[in-house]
């Protein structure tokens, strides 16, 4: 091993053989790596990379593949010294000359980055991983796009809200990436997709949490348009954050009168038509479960909807349906079908929102989709926090008495048939 750690073709070997290896025979070299102490001698390679920036690619690489293994990870974590002195490493791997060294720099602070009481120790990569994501849109080496995953989803550890950080160190990240114009980069990632695009569009919900953020994305108005975008881009778990970002937004007026003239009404419709057979089976499959981590009936979920307003403030009562802002994107991906239900709520939140505003109205009493809202209303796809949605948006569909005749052809109840009293009705306008 001596011997390995001084050249760097042979350290390139030992990474290839690593990563080549799979099960109990490659767990148990890793093993007796750690015994043999060559953590320091790998962080002096990495950090000599301006002498040889082979050797420090290389070594880069054969942490990346040890510290997959969980005693290893141990071993990086056993000192906040030590922890740091790895991090640092990366960093200068991240802002060299050294192209290829960036990516197992990268890849070794994602893995870091998946161990929530660590992420604090990454702050001093946001600016470095902003500008990582920045050059991700022009000509790159093969590698580009595995970079740029493993930079979006340290960045996404960074912003999601984490019960080892207080909030308002979080807060101060979401906001100064919303201050570095992080929206427009996160925004033109050019062809993301996969991992890539759910951590770009987390990263995003998440800086939607910062106090201000709804003024900071309705200072251009082509950001609604690239928002709604993302919507048919993505799966269940993207459609799940961004109609969340658009949640968000529709409760302030100008962001909504954006989004209503990007065409938020049939996109978001989209998004229920898309999510409601998932949805709707795993409302089915529910029973008596209780309450799941990152739900907004949880303890501290209200926490992490902050700027939430109007029905979306209901989370925190018993029963309701969770929201993308408050539980890493890594849980929507284990369970689709509950992706599917957090972006059917998402959408159904943002409907309503926008249903306050008349042109809203007319376009969801005209849609066919109508009469997709009301069955979810009735035959019991839909519940806690969804429902609320659902109600609310016929509600106020209703109020336009031109609607009362097209909800009632869609089998809605007579108190959203006609919400108010007729004289009360209003005729659009």
């Amino acid at each position: 091993m001596n011997q390995a750690a001084k050249a760097p073709e042979s350290l390139q070997v030992l990474v290839e053989h690593l990563s080549a290896g799979a099960g109990a025979s490659a767990a148990s070299q890793k093993e007796e790596l750690l015994k043999l102490a060559v953590l320091p001698r790998l962080l002096q390679l990495m950090e000599g990379q301006a002498a040889d920036a082979e050797a420090a690619y290389a070594a880069a690489g054969c942490l990346a593949c040890l510290v997959q293994h969980p005693k290893w990870l141990a071993e990086v974590n056993a000192t906040g010294a030590l922890t740091n002195k790895v991090v640092a490493a990366c960093l200068g791997l991240l802002r060299g000359c050294h192209d290829r060294s960036r990516l197992p720099a990268a890849q070794l602070l994602l893995l870091l980055s998946r161990q929530p009481a660590l992420v604090p120790r990454l702050e001093p990569c946001l600016s470095t991983l902003l500008a990582l994501l920045a050059e991700a849109g022009g000509p790159g080496w093969a590698g580009g796009r595995q970079l740029s995953t493993a930079a979006a989803g340290v960045l996404q550890a960074l912003l999601e809200p984490s019960e080892y950080e207080p909030e308002p160190a979080k807060q101060l990240r979401r906001q100064s990436c919303l201050a570095s114009g992080a929206v427009g980069m996160l925004l033109g990632l050019q062809g993301a997709s996969g991992p890539l695009l759910l951590s770009a569009a987390a990263c995003l919900r998440f800086m939607a949490l910062a106090p201000g953020a709804a003024e900071v994305l309705a200072g251009d108005p082509a950001v609604a348009r690239q928002l709604l975008q993302l919507l048919s881009r993505g799966g269940d778990g993207v459609r799940a954050f961004v109609s969340g970002i658009t949640w968000e937004l529709a409760a302030a007026p100008l962001p909504a009168q954006q989004l209503l003239e990007a065409g938020a009404v049939p996109a978001l419709l989209g998004v229920v038509q898309a999510t409601a057979a998932a949805a709707g089976a795993r409302s089915g499959k529910k029973g008596s479960k209780g309450k799941k981590k990152g739900d907004s009936s949880s303890k501290d979920g209200a926490a992490g909807k902050a700027g939430q307003q109007k029905e979306g403030s209901k989370g925190a009562a018993a029963g309701k349906a969770p929201e993308a802002g408050r539980q890493p994107a890594s849980e929507l991906l284990q369970d689709p079908a509950a992706a599917a239900a957090v972006a059917l709520c998402n959408g159904t939140g943002a409907l309503h929102h926008l249903s306050f505003i008349d042109e809203a109205k007319q376009q969801l009493g005209q849609s066919p989709q109508l009469r997709l809202l009301v069955e979810l209303l009735l035959h019991g796809k839909a519940d806690g926090q969804t429902y609320d949605n659902l109600v609310g948006c016929l509600w106020n569909v209703g109020l336009l008495a031109e609607n009362g005749p097209r909800l009632a052809a869609a089998g809605a109840p007579a108190h959203l048939v006609h919400p108010v009293p007729a004289r009360w009705n209003c005729a659009a306008g």
